[in-house]
């Protein structure tokens, strides 16, 4: 018999959270099964029935089951290790649900596009930050932790691998940014040419003739106006 740690209360409590949420994420209740009653579980694992309620509720806070009237408490059709995906972006938008990045823009607006599908769940975590203490930075950490999110797409990649160990995250994961570190990891990477490119063609289908460019002052930012500069020339 499986049995969780019941060395003390809190211990037997998360032991038995992780127990079941290891039995749904395994397959042995499976998508739409009906999970065991209350009292099946609590004399399973020798404990009480207000005990056992409560790690349901932590399961359904989770995503994991459902609680549907006469059908009992069952895992739900798509659940969070299988169809709940991440999209870490290193800001919160606006009230009006916007960023200041028209690149985090198209991805969060990209992400609601594909959630209308009621077999995919895309959560957004916002303001992923070196302060583990904040709040999204600890939702995002439990969501890891609790195998309740089946990938991530991460904007800002480099820095987050500085701020969360996901060395040990064994998850499908997507670097979006201009810069990736890590080759082992996917990546949809935005090349600067593209950039250049398309905002000279804008400027000249405009009819413009002089360009602002404002960037931070770095090395590649001195060589990537060198380049525009260049680029420049060629529409006369």
């Amino acid at each position: 018999m499986e049995r969780p740690v019941v060395d003390d209360p809190a211990n037997k409590h998360d032991g038995l959270v992780a127990t079941l949420r290891r039995r749904v994420r395994a397959g042995q209740y499976a998508a739409g099964d009906r999970m065991p009653t209350v009292r099946e579980l609590a004399t399973e694992f020798a404990t009480s029935v207000p005990t056992v309620s409560r790690c349901l509720g932590v399961l359904a806070d989770q995503g994991f089951i459902v609680t549907d009237g006469r059908r009992g408490t069952r895992v739900v059709d798509h659940p969070p290790h299988r169809c709940r995906f991440g999209l870490v972006l290193p800001e919160a938008p606006d009230p009006d649900g916007r960023y200041t990045s028209l690149h985090w823009q198209a991805l969060a607006d990209a992400a609601r596009a594909l959630a209308r599908d009621p077999r995919r769940q895309i959560e957004a975590f916002h303001a992923v930050s070196e302060h583990p203490e904040l709040i999204e930075h600890q939702r995002l950490l439990a969501a890891i932790r609790d195998g309740a999110i089946a990938g991530m797409v991460v904007c800002e990649p480099r820095r987050l691998h500085q701020w969360l160990d996901v060395g040990r995250v064994r998850l499908p994961m997507v670097g979006a940014g201009l810069r990736h570190d890590r080759p082992e990891r996917g990546q949809i990477r935005l090349e600067p040419s593209d950039f250049k490119q398309q905002a000279m063609d804008h400027v000249h289908a405009a009819g413009r003739r002089r360009l602002a460019v404002l960037m931070d002052a770095t090395p590649w930012s001195f060589a990537a106006v060198a380049s525009l500069r260049s680029a420049a020339a060629g529409y006369g």
